[in-house]
């Protein structure tokens, strides 16, 4: 008892920046725990969630005599803080943060540091870059003026730089700290009296069009504004320059969204089951509520990857993911290279891609560039990037090439403490694999098995390749090859790839991709397709069903789009199965109405084509049937 009573105040310490899910997740331990330990307290502790909202939803009796919960607010020193805004929004923020930070300087006496934020990486290595040429002009003009020391922040940043920042800087310099959100409440800067807040950052958002989480740019919260004006009072008096005008900080949002309603659901659902919440549809969330069509599309995901049994249920298969420390789509593709025989090369690829990228991105000139260039293709797989990683992987710790060695890093343009941590967590994955799975780490050397098992884990991420050099995802939507892929300039070996995440900068951008074979994704799962995207498959398969569907019924699916996807590609026997899945929950008593909406708006076309049976008379149940249907085509066919 004592070990759940620790992961739960661990659980909770973790809720900062609005993590709904990790209070879902403590409410559901509590509750259990409570029970034979009524003294257990829970202490929450943030500087930006809503503490009247928690505290009504671990205690319902809040603001009455019987409450049992209280708030209490500890005010930190804080200096004024004069805040500045600008008169007209800004259309180029890293040119804006770069004229700010040098009138500044140039304007403001030495003493104070800068901070400026920023909303990701490749911003603020604009920045640093274009104000170290700055100071080398003023330093050609101007001999004795005052040089800027120049430090990066951002979470994927080795341990060495980050702690630089913490540093006192050089004589005679000011130190100016270019980051991303990181810097608002996670660490305190000591002698910062200059903020800078381009109102942006970086979020993950569920796309509903690609059925993936993005990456995207988004304004900040009121609360996180205030967050980032307080850094310039912490040790004395500051100024904080706002990149919007004023009258845009009351239209934006009060606090951060929480993950919950903004991103998949499927890791947080699959540990609600572990936890032995089977009835997620009726669980108390905290508010908001994520909606209803996202945890339909996680339930068919988890569905499809054989997580969860015919009637709902955790599923063996389902209870090795939900205790993996990986997501879900890498889980089931290290548990599908066991059987494949490479699950130790598996392991090195989930290592190398939870970690960034390990190549160094130089912009100090042409010369750089190139060396960089010609080095990085030394490691280039033409199957995608993942086997790429695995090469950059292989030769780093060879004892003959890399020997893993910081001088062999940098001579071939690496990351070295990329690869050290990426190292460090590949020995955790690889001890983890053969003590709670019981795996066989074999070596297989061979592509083709390896993409096989990232076909198997991240089929729901297949997209095809377009004539037009673009690709076409499962769900429709039209993605383009990040610039940091090995496939941007490359033409896929095969029509079909799949992707890890998709990042959305002026357009959606894949990463971490892998050309995949179309058999591939019809024999090891039943892929979401979009109709447009997915015609060799549905002339692969001869059902006529979407043929005889209307055409104003020809459209994505916004809740279901998977499962829909499931009584098209597979036959007329999974599709009257999964009718009969929805009349049972469009019966339950647990479903939500917008729900059982959603329900009957989407299976309407498949029975209007004749396909699907009417509705049948059932009563109240009470448990949430998840799906019944098999993942693979060969059961399928049998049971026809």
């Amino acid at each position: 008892m004592y070990g759940a009573t620790e992961k739960i105040h661990r659980l909770a310490n973790q809720r900062r920046r609005a993590c709904v899910h990790t209070c879902a997740r403590a409410r559901a331990l509590s509750d259990r725990i409570r029970r034979k330990r009524p003294e257990l307290r829970i202490v929450l502790a943030s500087a930006t969630l809503d503490a009247e909202a928690l505290a009504r939803y671990f205690d319902p009796a809040y603001g009455t005599s019987d409450a049992i919960s209280s708030i209490l607010s500890i005010e930190g020193r804080m200096y004024p803080v004069e805040v500045a805004y600008t008169t007209e929004p800004v259309l180029d923020l890293v040119q804006a943060c770069i004229d700010a930070v040098w009138a500044w300087h140039t304007h403001e006496p030495l003493s104070g540091d800068m901070l400026v934020f920023v909303p990701g990486r490749d911003d603020i290595q604009r920045i640093l870059q274009a104000l170290a040429d700055r100071m080398m002009e003023a330093a050609s003009t101007h001999p004795s003026s005052h040089r800027l020391h120049l430090l990066p922040l951002y979470a994927e940043l080795d341990v060495n730089a980050q702690r630089a920042v913490f540093l006192p800087p050089p004589r005679g310099t000011r130190k100016v700290i270019v980051a991303t959100n990181v810097a608002e409440t996670s660490v305190t800067l000591d002698g910062v009296r200059f903020v800078v807040d381009s109102g942006y950052t970086k979020t993950r958002l569920l796309d509903t069009s690609t059925g993936v989480d993005v990456l995207a740019v988004v304004p900040t919260s009121r609360a996180s504004a205030q967050q980032r004006a307080g850094r310039a009072g912490r040790t004395a008096p500051g100024k904080c320059l706002r990149l919007y005008p004023e009258s845009e900080l009351a239209r934006m949002r009060a606090s951060d969204a929480p993950e919950l309603v903004r991103c998949d659901l499927s890791m947080y659902l699959l540990q609600l089951k572990a936890l032995g919440i089977d009835n997620v549809a009726r669980f108390d969330y905290v508010p908001p509520a994520p909606p209803a069509a996202h945890v339909a599309r996680a339930l068919a995901y988890l569905a499809s990857l054989q997580a969860l049994d015919p009637q709902g249920r955790l599923c063996s298969l389902g209870e090795q993911l939900a205790e993996a420390p990986l997501s879900p789509m890498m889980a089931r593709a290290v548990l599908h290279a066991a059987q494949e025989g490479c699950a130790d090369e598996m392991l090195t690829i989930a290592a190398m891609t939870s970690v960034g990228t390990p190549f160094l991105k130089i912009e100090y000139g042409a010369a750089m560039d190139v060396h960089a260039e010609l080095a990085r293709r030394k490691f280039v797989a033409e199957e995608g990037d993942q086997l790429t990683l695995l090469n950059v992987y292989e030769a780093f710790i060879d004892p003959r090439i890399g020997r893993a060695s910081a001088a062999w890093a940098a001579k071939h343009a690496l990351h070295y403490a990329t690869l050290k941590r990426a190292q460090a967590i590949r020995a955790h994955l690889v001890k983890y694999a053969t003590l709670h799975w019981s795996l066989p780490l074999h070596r297989a050397y061979d592509a083709t098995r390896l993409r096989r098992c990232l076909a198997a884990g991240f089929f729901k991420n297949a997209a095809r390749y377009m004539p037009d050099g673009t690709y076409r995802s499962v769900q429709g939507a039209t993605l383009h090859v990040h610039p940091a892929s090995v496939l941007f300039s490359r033409t896929p070996t095969s029509t079909w790839v799949v992707f890890g995440d998709v990042v959305w900068t002026t357009q959606a951008q894949m990463r971490d991709i892998a050309t995949v074979e179309e058999d591939w994704l019809l024999s090891l799962a039943y892929v979401s397709m979009h109709h447009d995207a997915c015609d060799s498959l549905l002339t692969h398969r001869k059902d006529p069903i979407f043929t005889r569907m209307a055409p104003e019924a020809r459209t994505p699916v916004v809740a279901l789009a998977m499962v829909m996807a499931i009584a098209l590609l597979a036959s007329r026997w999974i599709a009257r199965t999964f009718c009969h899945f929805v009349d049972a929950c469009t019966d339950m008593c647990c479903a939500t109405e917008a729900l059982c909406k959603k329900l009957a708006q989407y299976t309407e076309p498949f029975r209007a084509c004749g396909v699907l049976p009417g509705k049948t008379a059932s009563g109240h149940r009470q448990n949430v049937g998840a799906f019944a249907c098999s993942n693979r085509v060969d059961r399928v066919e049998r049971a026809e």
